[in-house]
């Protein structure tokens, strides 16, 4: 005969086989944005002396308000973009950076597929990290070797399709609320703005950026973006095309592989989400009227998970 203590125990055994925790509903990349916000928090607890419970009190670091080759925009604010990468390459002359990417863990950089070898220079060999500019050197600064890069398999230079890629840094790079990650989205994008940032051309005749520059884009519909830009097929699901209708807003050359994003403090204060990376537009950088194309992010999110925290989804 089964009795009401042991029915009442059999009940809360079902609940909690039958009631997850939460954080097994999250995807790896959703943890690790909430600790990337940490960077730019200190924590303290005030205990009281009348016995009453500690108080927790959070103090904000945040550098920057995050806000809903860059053509059309202004200098971006230091320490605005923390980030933010910049990538080398050996040539006799020293270490010349053309690409950017962004950082979005402690070991691995985001970037374009066609970023990890340079026509001239061969593969990419270092990442600048924390600068907001080219010839910025100070403690905010950091230069990582690349100890690994890893191509998405279906990327087609000749159609430019799946043109993203991740590198692995030699180093494990140190939080601060100066330099640490950007969160990964975790659904579709659609978003109507967006900013783009990078230290490429500011018209496609300039030479590259000193600083670092950033601009707001507005989405293009699918549709749109392909009766423009009709040499390349526009996927759907991969792709998606920022610029401006009647202004020069837009990326160029230089900025390949660095970040489109929008401001995340609804999910972690002091952080943005990069939606895309830059992968090609207009030979007239800047054109009203004709977007620019990126790799969406959310299409790759599964990919990019198992690549950067595999050993950690188990």
């Amino acid at each position: 005969m089964i009795t009401s203590k042991f029915k009442f125990r059999l009940l809360i055994l079902l609940i909690v086989v039958i009631i997850p925790d939460d954080s097994l509903l999250q995807r790896i990349s959703e943890i690790k944005c909430k600790e990337f916000e940490e960077a730019t928090q200190t924590v303290s607890y005030v205990t009281s002396l009348l016995n009453f419970p500690s108080r927790r009190i959070v103090s904000n670091k945040c550098q920057h308000q995050s806000i809903a080759l860059i053509v059309g925009g202004s200098e971006a604010k230091k320490h605005e973009f923390p980030h933010q990468a910049l990538l080398g390459y050996d040539t006799s002359k020293g270490i010349a950076y053309y690409c950017g990417g962004s950082l979005i863990s402690s070991q691995f950089i985001l970037t374009a597929a066609h970023c990890l070898v340079h026509s001239q220079y061969g593969q990419v060999k270092y990442v600048k990290l924390g600068m907001n500019s080219r010839s910025q050197a100070d403690d905010k600064v950091f230069t990582y070797g690349v100890e690994k890069n890893i191509k998405y398999a279906e990327y087609n230079a000749r159609f430019m399709s799946n043109d993203i890629a991740l590198l692995k840094l030699n180093g494990t790079v140190t939080f601060t609320e100066f330099l640490y990650p950007a969160c990964l989205p975790t659904s579709e994008p659609n978003h109507d703005k967006a900013i783009v940032t990078g230290f490429g051309k500011t018209h496609r005749t300039d030479a590259s950026s000193e600083k670092l520059m950033k601009v707001t884009v507005h989405k293009f519909d699918q549709t749109d973006c392909q009766t423009i830009i009709r040499q390349i097929r526009i996927n759907k699901n991969s792709m998606i095309c920022y610029g401006n209708k009647t202004h020069p807003a837009d990326s160029c050359q230089g900025d390949s592989g660095g970040p489109i994003q929008v401001g995340n403090d609804k999910v972690a204060k002091c952080t943005y989400k990069v939606i895309g990376v830059v992968n090609f537009g207009a030979k007239d950088c800047g054109t009203p009227g004709v977007p620019s194309v990126y790799a969406n992010v959310y299409y790759y999110l599964k990919w990019i998970e198992d690549n950067v925290w595999g050993d950690e989804q188990s």
